[in-house]
């Protein structure tokens, strides 16, 4: 092989490392993840990047709690999904950098 053709081999080959990083990168963001509320208060639901998707509650459990306390509940149930699922996404686009370095 010359000289270019050394060059063009290598960028193709960092092209298609980059390209893996950003399928993994969009997967990530695409999956969904539950996070289960705490006392039985439901389910909340968010994109792997953390955008709030649902939120599913059961009755019984919210009648138990005071407008303040569900509400307190809910914000920090979303907070901890949203958190939970970019840690996610960020180990999913971690360990594909991490195979693209040493494939």
């Amino acid at each position: 092989m010359n000289y270019v053709d050394d060059l063009h081999h290598l960028v193709r080959e960092i092209h298609n490392k980059v390209e893996a990083v950003e399928q993994a990168a969009g997967a990530a963001a695409d999956r969904p993840t539950a996070y289960e509320l705490p006392d039985g208060l439901g389910e909340v639901t968010v994109s792997g990047d953390g955008a709030l998707l649902d939120v599913s509650l059961q009755i019984r459990a919210v009648t138990a709690h005071t407008p303040t306390s569900l509400a307190r509940a809910l914000l920090q149930g979303i907070w901890a999904a949203e958190q939970a699922a970019r840690r996610e996404r960020d180990a999913t686009i971690a360990a594909s950098q991490q195979k693209a370095r040493f494939s």
